[in-house]
Formats: C-alpha cells, structure tokens, sequence
C-alpha cells in the first residue's frame, strides 16, 4: 500500500463483500489530491472479486482505478462502469501486456464508478 493504511474493515461473507477503510496520514485541504494504492489478495485455489467500484455522494474531479491480475487468473472479459441517478452505462475494457485493465473518469457526478470482470 502506498500513501495510506487500513483503519475499519466490514466483511459480509454471505454476499462476498468487503469494505474497507483507507486512511491517510493527515486530513485533506480542500481541493487536495492524493494518490493511493493498495492490493487486495484472494487466496487459492480461484479469486472471488468479481468488481472494484468507488461509491462518491459529492462530484469528482478525476478519478482512476486499475486492477491487475494474476497470470493464471485472468478474467474472460472486463468492462468500466458508471451509474449516476440509477442509469448505468457500460463499456468494454482490454486488458493490457501485465495483465490490468484502468478506467478513468474526469469530473464526475456524484454515483459509483468502477471496474467489472467474469471469470
């Protein structure tokens, strides 16, 4: 992980779900970015994420999710989604020579924003 730390982490093993907290070193000055990342690892024997979405209630002036992954776990297809005011739109996304597939959004309406993979 990079210019963050994991704070409070909810798991729903009935539905798969995990959400977790990032926390920064510091509070955000208003209109301050900051880059992070972080990694979460399934274990064998096959990956059980099946999306990585960011939910926001305020617009967003960039936003950019790459995911990457395993060689012997590729995804048979992967799409970027937005879903503003409940109407979703989709679009088909390659993965690249290392295996990852980004989106990017630039100001953005308050909704959720993300990548979708099937295995």
């Amino acid at each position: 992980m990079r210019n963050c730390s994991i704070g409070r982490v909810d798991v729903d093993h009935d539905a798969g779900l995990t959400a977790a907290e990032l926390v920064f070193d510091r509070p955000l000055a208003r209109r301050e970015t900051i880059v992070v990342e972080h990694e979460l690892l399934t274990a064998p024997p096959r990956p059980t994420s099946v999306s990585h979405q960011r939910m926001s209630r305020l617009p967003v002036r960039e936003y950019l999710v790459e995911v990457r992954f395993d060689p012997a776990a590729l995804p048979r297809h992967c799409v970027r989604f937005s879903e503003i005011d409940g109407e979703e739109r989709v679009k088909a996304v390659e993965l690249d020579s290392l295996h990852t597939a980004h989106a990017l959004g630039l100001d953005l309406a308050p909704g959720r924003y993300g990548l979708r993979w099937w295995w």
